[in-house]
């Protein structure tokens, strides 16, 4: 709940920053040089963008069958790696730290069902608004064949050729309306044809034959139903504002393009309206007026004679603007997050695990200076805190380096105390703790690569992707050799629908650092199954199981691998082998048994209709 709001609230932002620059940059650009249809195309690209940002910033668990479409079991990868060692760079403390933190509350789950229900009564209004209008549009009387014909007229000059529309009177509506995409038509209010002169009723009917030209109907029911389910994002209504305004006036330009009678459509439209009692806007059909402001806007475009009027899309240009948007919404998603919820805590009776057992390499261990003959009283308490530490007194050895902390100034050596602080929360399993002892090291370590691993450990082992990733780029960042960030990092891009080439490029710089060491190794091999590259992860997983022939999550993987090549028989036997070995380790229940399971289960039907796969 936590991650969904977070990247909810924060695509919000950076879909704001990106309308809000999007529409300073038209305002200041001529409509000689983008013309409405144009416009119109560009905000509809920055709508879908708005709603796609989410996506890239929701932390969700792909399955294999989303990128091979033959599995749909859940895969767990544990982490193998930790680095302790700090590295001091520069102890300024930055301004601002992002994101900001804002405690968790159950109001949100609140605010997530009132949107909900707000969205279906929405959804709802919209349906019923069509389904009323299209009764109102078989009860319309048809205008008379001579209208029709010239319907058919006006529509050329729209250039279209759209066919199958009538032009219909109608006592039960209070503005021209153009409806479909169900049951074309352009009604007219009873009342004002009546009142019509020739001249109006063609200028009228000339904007809504515009409307059915360029396809407003179905545009607009799409836009109805993006409205509707994203009720109370504000930036999805600001954006639609700017679509219906840019509709509106790219159907006057149709009608002045094809009259050039600019004065006497303006006039038109006031007499329309005013005759109409004002504007009354319609939810299911495009209106000839569409709210004051907008009208005005519309009229003083009307009268500005220095403006040109196309009718036509600038296609070259939009073209151009959309690739800049894409790029633009691209980055947008690489930008620091401005807002994180605190994850709520679970209480755990044993102290949970960020790696597996499996004990870091040389390389990565750190290295502790000759003890010397006489120790410092500092250096004595620190110890003892340590020795606390590793016996698992963990009140004791909190209290301990809180001290410690207390009597020295050297931010290396605070680094230091301070991860083997958020190591004692951790294992205490305080991780609210853990991690606000790790943020404000790195608030006065910002360019420590070791603080900000840690803490990406601390965030992931609480499924909270989001910061996990980014403590992770913060310290593949500071330090581009650091095989931990490293590896981690191109599993959780994998893991988070990241982008795979880049998680591969991470990963070989990890194996080029740690060569020898089999996890970077199963890491690329799943690169590799995700990217469908089946008979490279053959290749690297059939390297682990030959390195260690007992461990069941290596069997597992290369179980997967030969079922994405279609070597079933053989995947069934690889699964046998890891539950093996999980009941022999009394691991039987665990996630890599259940994810086994699963993966046998998706074999059944096609090896033993029976499904009879009974271990023994």
């Amino acid at each position: 709940m936590t991650s969904f709001w977070s990247a909810v609230i924060n695509a919000a932002i950076l879909g704001a920053l990106l309308s809000l620059a999007v529409w300073f940059a038209l305002r200041m650009t001529s409509r000689n040089n983008l013309d409405a249809a144009t416009r119109h195309a560009i905000w509809w690209i920055v709508l879908l963008s708005t709603l796609v940002l989410p996506l890239s910033l929701v932390p969700w668990r792909a399955s294999l069958q989303a990128q091979t479409s033959r599995l749909t079991a859940p895969i767990s990868h544990p982490r193998y790696f930790r680095y302790d060692t700090p590295v001091e760079r520069n102890a300024s403390t930055p301004v601002l730290s992002l994101p900001l933190e804002i405690p968790a509350s159950p109001l949100l789950r609140v605010i997530l069902i009132f949107w909900m229900a707000a969205s279906l009564l929405l959804l709802a209004r919209v349906f019923i608004s069509y389904a009323a209008l299209y009764r109102r549009t078989a009860r319309a009387t048809t205008a008379s064949p001579e209208l029709n014909l010239r319907l058919t007229g006006w529509l050329a000059q729209c250039g279209s050729s759209r066919t199958g529309a009538r032009l219909a009177t109608s006592g039960e509506i209070e503005i021209p309306i153009a409806t479909g995409p169900f049951c074309t038509s352009i009604l007219i209010p009873q009342k004002l044809f009546d009142a019509m002169t020739d001249t109006d009723l063609e200028q009228i009917c000339l904007h809504e034959a515009a409307h059915l030209a360029r396809r407003d109907d179905y545009a607009l029911f799409l836009q109805r139903i993006i409205e509707a389910l994203f009720a109370l994002h504000p930036v999805v209504r600001f954006v639609t504002r700017q679509i219906d305004l840019e509709r509106e006036i790219a159907c006057d330009d149709m009608v002045v393009g094809s009259s050039d009678q600019a004065r006497s459509y303006a006039d038109c439209l006031t007499r329309t309206v005013a005759c109409c009692g004002g504007v009354r806007t319609s939810l299911a059909a495009a209106n000839v007026a569409d709210g004051r402001s907008h009208l005005s806007r519309r009229i003083e475009l009307l009268v500005d004679k220095t403006r040109t009027r196309r009718i036509h899309l600038f296609k070259t240009r939009l073209a151009v603007t959309a690739i800049i948007l894409i790029s633009a919404a691209g980055l947008l998603t690489r930008a620091p997050l401005f807002i994180a919820f605190a994850a709520p805590q679970t209480p755990t009776d044993k102290p949970p695990q960020l790696m597996a057992q499996a004990q870091p390499p040389a390389q990565l261990a750190p290295t502790q200076p000759a003890t010397p003959k006489e120790q410092t009283p500092f250096e004595l308490e620190r110890q003892l805190a340590n020795s606390q530490l590793q016996a698992r007194q963990l009140d004791a050895a909190i209290a301990t380096y809180r001290d410690v902390l207390t009597k020295t100034d050297d931010l290396k050596v605070k680094a230091a105390l301070w991860i083997s602080l958020s190591q004692a929360y951790r294992y205490k399993g305080d991780f609210a703790d853990g991690i606000a002892t790790l943020e404000k090291a790195f608030e006065q370590l910002p360019d420590n690569a070791a603080i900000a691993t840690n803490l990406a450990l601390l965030y992931e082992a609480q499924n909270d992707n989001i910061h996990a990733r980014h403590y992770y780029e913060r310290a593949v960042a500071i330090d581009p050799s650091n095989p931990l960030a490293l590896n981690n990092l191109a599993y959780l891009l994998t893991e988070t629908n990241g982008d795979l080439d880049l998680a591969l490029t991470y990963a070989r710089a990890a194996q080029q650092k740690l060569p020898n060491f089999l996890e970077v190794n199963d890491t690329i091999g799943w690169i590799y199954l995700k990217k469908n590259m089946t008979s490279d992860a053959l290749g690297s997983f059939k390297i682990l199981i030959d390195a260690t022939p007992n461990n069941p999550e290596y069997r597992y993987h290369y179980a997967m691998a030969l079922f994405q090549s279609g070597n079933r028989v053989d995947a069934l036997e690889e699964c046998k082998s890891a539950l093996r070995i999980l009941n022999d380790g009394k691991a039987g229940a665990g996630p890599i048994a259940v994810d086994t399971r699963a993966l046998m289960d998706k074999i059944a039907p096609i090896m033993d209709p029976r499904g009879d796969f009974e271990v023994k």
